[in-house]
């Protein structure tokens, strides 16, 4: 079947719930596990995009905003878990781990692309 291309439509149950599945697998070295082409990055970029633009992460960002006081340094580093919300489903839907994995691997086929690498 066709790859839902909004999956971060809706805030996450297990985010709801207070879990925090980022935290407890950040602490070991990662290798990178997967790859995406130049055209499929852009796509995935395009959703990840669509999730982050949605009401719901919005309205979490700006509240994390004021929870933080506007401290820079404080709500950048919240801000990381509140934009796994969106990543994790994204990064299942495209068979990425939706852990620190496959954060990392995201992020360095999103650096490798953007430095113009093969």
């Amino acid at each position: 079947g066709l790859m839902d291309e909004n999956a971060a439509r809706q805030r996450p149950q297990w985010a709801q719930e207070g879990d925090a599945p980022l935290a407890e697998s950040l602490a070991k070295p990662l290798e990178r596990s997967m790859d995406l082409t130049l055209t499929l990055a852009g796509d995935f970029v395009e959703e990840l995009l669509r999730g982050y633009s949605q009401r719901w992460f919005q309205d979490l960002v700006h509240q994390c905003a004021r929870d933080c006081d506007y401290d820079r340094g404080l709500f950048l580093d919240r801000l990381q878990h509140i934009a796994f919300e969106v990543q994790k489903p994204i990064l299942e839907n495209w068979g990425f781990d939706g852990d620190a994995q496959g954060l990392y691997d995201m992020t360095s086929i999103l650096q490798e692309h953007s430095r113009g690498g093969a």
